[in-house]
């Protein structure tokens, strides 16, 4: 039978798996709210611990909150789900997400709110502050806000606008797009699209998001070629910023992607955990790549005078051709190109 549709302003997702130790943390910092006008969709991830035993008692105590339990999925199959279950089962107009094992502030969703509905964004974003202790502090803030085209506020705080969480989104904006299943860095596959169809975010200098570094959360975990996905996400964002003539976010994000590569080749080749045969292929694989972003855009975003670290990461068979004077950047160039997957 289908359900009955109810009617809060936000409904707020959260994915849930193997937290029991950050739970209650989590969900009491959504239920003390000043903003009060929202639904808790606590997504259980197939979670083997007593997570979804823990949802299930917060939604027998609280009629705002709705548990879905599922086979475990991953991140972005548990936001999935419970973007679904609002667009099947609420008219709420506007979504957040909060990850299992942070906390927000009281203030989190009233902000946000003014926000979106003051400046008549689709979206409004908060500073996060990342946290190591487990106790919820909360610092005083005032609440003022500036509006930011997406693609400055992209470039001017990329940490803070690629994530999923600190936001509030209209739900409109999620129509026909979701979270790729199976991927690492999940949030940088999407958040540039639904900001682009936003066009404005309204950004709050507040702290009203604590990340919390969890030392056995999945972003600390051992460097595996799954990691790998972050930059098939940054080569996507680059090509997308291209082809809709973002210049300005284009360069930032070619710097970043050099960056993340070159960063990616030294925790691969320094790995403990990585057999011989996979680092040398990621490693191959890497290089080749970032000769590719060099051979495209190098002499203009990263010049060959101010880069020889880089250069040489990239080309480490023919560095001696560097400095050798004029006309070798296409001799250079020339060798490359018949020789791409040495």
């Amino acid at each position: 039978m289908k359900s009955m549709i109810i009617k809060p302003q936000i409904s707020v997702i959260v994915p849930v798996y193997k937290v029991e130790a950050y739970l209650h943390r989590c969900v009491d910092s959504i239920l003390a709210q000043t903003f009060t006008d929202f639904e808790l969709i606590l997504v259980d991830d197939g979670s083997p611990d007593n997570s979804g035993a823990i949802c299930d008692e917060y939604a027998a105590k609280d009629k705002r909150i709705h548990v879905i339990h599922q086979e475990n999925g991953g991140l972005s199959a548990a936001r999935n789900a419970g973007i679904d279950w609002a667009f099947a089962n609420s008219d709420s107009q506007w979504l957040s997400f909060i990850d299992s094992d942070d906390w927000v502030h009281p203030c989190f969703l009233e902000y946000l709110y003014r926000a979106v509905t003051e400046s008549g964004t689709k979206v409004s974003a908060c500073e996060f502050i990342r946290v190591e202790n487990q106790e919820a502090v909360y610092p005083a803030i005032s609440y003022f806000f500036q509006v930011r085209t997406w693609d400055q506020f992209y470039i001017e705080n990329w940490s803070r606008g690629v994530v999923a969480w600190n936001k509030l989104y209209a739900r409109d904006l999620f129509l026909g797009l979701r979270y790729p299943v199976g991927k690492i860095n999940e949030d940088e596959f999407l958040t540039y699209k639904i900001l682009d169809r936003a066009k404005q975010v309204a950004v709050i200098n507040e702290a009203l998001y604590f990340y919390f570094q969890n030392l056995e959360g999945i972003m600390k975990s051992n460097f595996s070629l799954n990691k790998l996905d972050a930059l098939t996400a940054l080569s996507e964002q680059c090509q997308f910023a291209k082809r809709n003539s973002y210049t300005a976010l284009y360069n930032a994000r070619v710097i970043d992607r050099i960056k993340r590569l070159k960063k990616t080749i030294n925790d691969c080749t320094h790995c403990q955990g990585l057999g011989a045969k996979e680092k040398k292929y990621a490693v191959t694989f890497l290089r080749s790549e970032t000769r590719k972003v060099l051979l495209a855009e190098g002499k203009r975003i990263a010049p060959l005078k101010d880069n020889q670290w880089l250069y040489e990461f990239a080309f480490p068979k023919t560095s001696w051709l560097y400095w050798t004077g004029k006309g070798m950047w296409k001799k250079l160039k020339r060798m490359v190109r018949k020789n791409a997957n040495n």
